[in-house]
């Protein structure tokens, strides 16, 4: 069974360890109808709110910290337990965005780690031959090094 998050605005998979590439641009849809993405992204910031008590300046606030609030939950509840764990502690959305993008984006390293696996010469046909007799004919097996 699919561990799904719903809400008003849709629904979509949560968040596990390898789904951040689907995962991300259906949570940015939802952060984008709660008018929040730009929280996350760094283009809304607090200390660009203005100070000041006039009413204006106060539902200026209001309306960010709600919008922080909406953003932090959706995040947290679009994440499966495991992947919570990263996010521990965490109360800041765009904070929690970073983690994330730098925990389990395709293009993160983080938690993974590079090994070597043989590669076994081919036929120019591309079906098998007898590997080690072409491997010590080319002088050797060859490796890849891979990020798994």
């Amino acid at each position: 069974m699919v561990d799904m998050y719903k809400s008003m605005y849709g629904s979509f998979e949560k968040l596990f360890s390898d789904n951040y590439d689907t995962w991300k641009p259906c949570i940015s849809t939802i952060l984008s109808a709660m008018l929040a993405l730009k929280i996350v992204t760094g283009e809304d910031v607090k200390d660009d709110l203005p100070i000041g008590n006039s009413p204006a300046n106060i539902a200026k606030r209001e309306s960010y910290e709600k919008r922080q609030a909406l953003a932090t939950t959706a995040i947290l509840l679009s994440c499966t337990p495991k992947v919570r764990i990263h996010l521990s502690g965490i109360t800041d959305a765009k904070a929690m965005w970073d983690t994330l993008t730098e925990q389990l984006s395709s293009s993160s390293s983080f938690g993974r780690r590079e090994v070597s696996v043989p590669h076994l010469p081919y036929s120019s046909g591309g079906v098998p031959t007898n590997a080690r007799q072409d491997a010590e004919v080319a002088g050797g097996y060859g490796y890849y090094r891979i990020c798994i």
